[in-house]
C-alpha cells in the first residue's frame, strides 16, 4: 500500500503537468486552481480541475465544498511572492515589495483525514521542490479545513450515514430499537 506522501507526490506530479501544459507563466497563474482528487489502492490518483478563482479564499467557499464532496480529497494551487525573513520576522515589508522577492507556486493537498501536505516551487530554483507534510498553519490552512469538513459532511449525508432534520445534524440509527 502506498504511503500518504507517495500519494501526495503522485498528485503533485499530475498538478505540475497540468500547470506546465495550461499556463505560459507557471509562477503567475492569475487564478487559484481547485482540484478534486480520487484515490485508489492500486492505481495512481485521478486529479480533475473543479474550479478556479482570483481569490483563493472565495474559491474555498461552501458551494465549491459541495462540488468537492464528489471526490476523496482536494487540492489547490496558487502563486505569489516570497521573500527572505530575519529571525522569522519580515520587518513590516510585504514579500511583493521586498528587494529580494521571488515568485513561488504553492500546491496544497487535503487528504481524506484532513491532513494538509504542500509543495512549494521557487521560480529561481527551477526543478527543486520543498515539501511540507501536515505542518501548515494560518488562514489558508483554516479555510482548507473548513472546506474539508463541509465536503465530508456532504459525503456523509449523501451516503445516508448522517441525517439532516430541522437544520441539525445527527447520526442515522443503524438498527431499529425493539419496543
Amino acid at each position: 500500500m502506498k504511503s500518504k506522501m507517495d500519494i501526495f507526490k503522485a498528485v503533485d506530479e499530475q498538478v505540475e503537468k497540468y500547470v506546465v501544459k495550461n499556463f505560459d507563466d507557471i509562477y503567475t497563474l492569475g487564478k487559484a486552481q481547485l482540484f478534486g482528487i480520487d484515490i485508489y489502492k492500486t492505481v495512481d490518483p485521478i486529479v480533475q480541475k473543479i474550479g478556479d478563482h482570483a481569490d483563493v479564499y472565495d474559491m474555498l467557499n461552501p458551494m465549491h465544498a459541495i462540488l468537492g464532496a464528489d471526490y476523496d480529497a482536494f487540492g489547490l494551487v496558487t502563486t505569489g511572492w516570497a521573500a527572505p525573513t530575519v529571525n522569522g520576522e519580515d520587518n513590516g515589508v510585504k514579500p511583493s515589495e521586498h528587494p529580494e522577492r521571488v515568485r513561488v507556486r504553492l500546491f496544497s493537498f487535503c487528504d481524506t483525514d484532513g491532513r494538509i501536505t504542500s509543495s512549494l516551487r521557487f521560480a529561481n530554483k527551477e526543478g527543486e521542490v520543498t515539501y511540507d507534510e501536515n505542518q501548515a498553519r494560518g488562514s489558508m490552512r483554516d479555510a482548507m479545513l473548513d472546506f474539508h469538513h463541509i465536503a465530508e459532511t456532504c459525503r456523509l449525508v449523501r451516503s445516508g450515514k448522517l441525517a439532516v432534520a430541522s437544520g441539525e445534524l445527527g447520526e442515522v440509527p443503524t438498527q431499529k430499537e425493539d419496543f
